[in-house]
């Protein structure tokens, strides 16, 4: 299998291959490549109907639903509770069709999110993003 990128995380800083150290404002728990430096993701992709391109599909994979139930795009989705539950969604509003995560975590002050697609285009990323953050549209229990 072919390596499709490398990223190397540190507390507010991504690098990639050929390209100058970037600024992303959150801290990455662990590094969003696994298994030898090849995204894991990609290899569930075929055998599962997993595609790491999409958050709702990613955010399936982690909570374990079956793909083949339908949530609509990441705009689509409604939430239903006020607060961020462990195993629950958060709903941003990033990106032009929104983007949803699954909470992994969370104090007053920080969520912890699991997510594909998000910071790191077709791939996995765990980030902390402020309570206050501007674009958290809501919170799904599932």
């Amino acid at each position: 299998m072919k390596i499709l990128f490398e990223i190397l995380a540190f507390s507010t800083l991504i690098f990639q291959p050929d390209l100058p150290p970037q600024p992303v404002g959150f801290t990455l728990y662990e590094t969003p490549i696994t298994e030898n430096k090849i995204i894991k993701s990609r290899i569930y992709a075929v055998i599962e109907g997993f595609n790491p391109c999409s958050c709702i599909s990613g955010a399936k994979y982690i909570l374990k639903v079956p793909q083949n139930i339908l949530w609509g795009d990441a705009n689509e989705i409604k939430a239903n509770i006020n607060r961020p539950v462990v195993g629950g969604l958060i709903l941003l509003n990033e990106g032009p069709i929104g983007h949803a995560a699954v909470v992994i975590g969370f104090s007053d002050v920080h969520i912890t999110i699991e997510e594909y697609n998000g910071i790191v285009p077709c791939g996995k990323s765990v980030r902390s993003i402020p309570r206050n953050y501007p674009f958290i549209r809501g919170f799904r229990k599932i």
